[in-house]
């Protein structure tokens, strides 16, 4: 082997070692953030492991959401800016739940509304009957019946 094809190939071998090394900085740059990140979102959260969902959080988000897929009478909204109402008859299984999630909902701005008595839900747009209200249920459905109250 010439002197010339020696040094050439010191040099790919070089540059070569080099790539690994550089490739092998960046793999472990990456670790080292990835492990960073994790410690400081165990330190911020609450407890360290994620919490579940409730039952109504889980509910609430769907109510919210469920919104959205819903065809709406044309007269429904005065404009695409209008409120959307949602309900709850009777007791109230939410708490803050409900609000704290109508609130995170930027699309159409959301109000939550809780009502004692079917009379004063027509002008809801969706409406969550509570438990405490099942015996009910039949009465409360005939007296919603020709309104665009989605129960």
């Amino acid at each position: 082997m010439n002197q010339s094809a020696s040094h050439i190939e010191t040099l790919v071998i070089h540059k070569l070692a080099s790539r690994r090394t550089f490739a092998q900085q960046v793999r472990q740059k990456m670790a080292l953030i990835l492990m960073v990140l994790l410690a400081v979102s165990v330190l911020f959260s609450k407890s360290g492991v994620a919490q579940p969902y409730s039952e109504y959080e889980i509910k609430a988000a769907f109510l919210c959401n469920f919104a959205s897929f819903v065809e709406w009478p044309e007269n429904t909204f005065d404009s695409d800016t209008s409120v959307f109402i949602i309900g709850i008859l009777g007791e109230d299984p939410f708490g803050a739940a409900m609000d704290r999630i109508a609130r995170s909902y930027t699309k159409r701005r959301i109000i939550i509304r809780r009502y004692s008595r079917v009379e004063m839900t027509v002008s809801c747009h969706i409406l969550f009957i509570s438990s405490s209200n099942k015996d009910n249920l039949k009465d409360i459905l005939d007296q919603l019946t020709g309104t665009s109250v989605l129960t």
